[in-house]
């Protein structure tokens, strides 16, 4: 049933995001899903599969051209619930209407465990589209607790 309804708000927003062409400040990202280096993960000696499913929704707010503050919530890969908060620094070149945006993204982010008292993540994205609805591409080149590296997708919608 949760699926059913992340699916549905996808949608909405693809055909609400039409109506939504002139630049804007804001964006709403949607989140979903992530793939694994690695399909499992050991946790207290018993392994586990990688959750791969990742709902979540989040805003964006242009602060200039080429840097985004960046907050929200998602079902992690450990299926655990988290918030970010962040940067999103990046270069747009544009084909006509479209764009293509490699940037680096600095987060604050909750549940994980990690060797460090600050939850810091850093992750490489590639954002492509056509006006206002994009599509990002992230990775985490490698990970704190398992040296896996995850790729993530993520659709932004442009709305205000």
């Amino acid at each position: 049933m949760i699926y059913q309804l992340f699916y549905g708000a996808i949608i909405f927003c693809l055909a609400g995001s039409a109506f939504a062409l002139e630049k804007g400040e804001f964006t709403l990202d949607v989140s979903g899903f992530s793939k694994h280096s690695k399909s499992t993960y050991i946790d207290k000696g018993t392994a586990h599969k990688y959750n791969e499913t990742n709902p979540g929704l989040g805003i964006s707010y242009g602060l200039s051209d080429n840097l985004d503050l960046r907050i929200g919530g998602f079902k992690n890969s450990y299926d655990r619930d988290s918030v970010y908060a962040g940067l999103n620094w990046h270069k747009d070149f544009y084909f006509g209407n479209w764009t293509v945006a490699p940037g680096i993204n600095l987060f604050l982010i909750s549940g994980y465990e990690r060797n460090s008292d600050i939850p810091v993540a850093i992750l490489p994205a590639l954002t492509f589209g056509h006006r206002a609805v994009k599509l990002s591409i992230g990775i985490l080149p490698f990970g704190d607790e398992s040296n896996v590296t995850t790729f993530q997708l993520q659709f932004n919608f442009k709305y205000f």
